[in-house]
């Protein structure tokens, strides 16, 4: 795989203790840019303690604010759409 999955695949492996909140903001804005609806189905998928901050990165960097705002509303209810929907709330 390209380094950009590669990367994706180490933030994902709940093995790997050591990542950061600020990595996982980080690659997930990244992925945001070129797919944000791949890089929602990511970060949803993300170990929970990765979860919410990944979520959050995507839909802040989400290039149209209309389609992040229905992504939001699309995941199911629970803990990672509040945040979505928090995320999107603010400035």
């Amino acid at each position: 795989p390209g380094a950009t999955a590669t990367i994706r695949g180490f933030v994902a492996d709940p093995a790997n203790n050591d990542i950061s909140t600020n990595m996982v903001y980080s690659v997930s804005s990244t992925y945001a840019s070129s797919d944000p609806q791949a890089a929602l189905d990511w970060a949803a998928s993300l170990p929970e303690s990765r979860r919410n901050p990944g979520v959050q990165a995507v839909l802040r960097n989400w290039p149209d604010k209309v389609a992040a705002a229905q992504a939001a509303e699309n995941l199911p209810p629970g803990p990672v759409r509040e945040a979505a929907l928090q995320a999107l709330a603010k400035p």
